[in-house]
């Protein structure tokens, strides 16, 4: 939540930057809109990851060490003019499922 506020900080600083009337050759006005939009994308990230409440992959979280198999989604962000909105999409796995999610097989036969 920290990095959400100081991203969403550097980029109201960032829209309230002087960059001439000119946006033509104007590197000033590009910078500015290259760091709001960083930052928008930096800040979709960090929301993303407070979402997932796991540990999976390379996405750790010291308050979910484990990964939690009702976790395993997808999730949507979308800027729009009344904010951030999210969504979560189910993962399809048409050729390689992860373990957890394949059928016990304790008590099938051995393929030796």
């Amino acid at each position: 939540q920290s990095a959400i506020d100081q991203l969403q900080a550097i980029g109201e600083r960032a829209a309230r930057q002087a960059a001439g009337s000119e946006t033509a050759f104007n590197l000033a006005w590009n910078e500015a809109l290259d760091v709001i939009n960083i930052c928008l994308n930096a800040e979709l990230v960090a929301r993303g990851a407070l979402l997932r409440e796991e540990s999976r992959g390379s996405h750790f979280r010291s308050d979910f060490p484990l990964p939690r198999l009702e976790c395993l989604k997808r999730i949507r962000l979308q800027k729009v003019s009344s904010g951030i909105y999210f969504s979560y999409i189910p993962v399809n796995f048409p050729r390689l499922a992860p373990p957890e999610l394949e059928p016990a097989t304790a008590n099938a036969p051995s393929r030796t």
